[in-house]
């Protein structure tokens, strides 16, 4: 007699899987291994480029605390000329200017 096959077949057979990928295995690795280099290579040739951006507002501060005096003390350890050169002179690479 002939067999009733259930319409839905979800199984897996988990060890002909992993016998398809043990077989391929080569292909796999050499595969893994081009792409590496591909990458790795567009890396150490591509440029780096960063970009940062600080936005600061002081009118989001809590209202017991001096917007002017916050700011001054932003100003003062941010934008200060002196602690910018010393970062300048360790980034000597950078092209920003204050």
């Amino acid at each position: 007699m002939s067999e009733i096959r259930s319409p839905y077949d979800d199984e897996i057979d988990l060890f002909e899987l992993f016998a398809v990928l043990w077989d391929g295995k080569w292909f796999i690795g050499v595969f893994v291994a081009v792409t590496l280099s591909i990458s790795g290579g567009v890396l150490l040739v591509k440029d780096a480029v960063y970009e940062s951006k600080l936005t600061y507002e002081s009118a989001n501060l809590p209202p017991f605390v001096d917007q002017a005096a916050a700011l001054s003390d932003f100003r003062t350890m941010f934008y200060a000329k002196d602690t910018f050169d010393s970062w300048k002179s360790v980034n000597e690479t950078s092209r920003i200017l204050f």
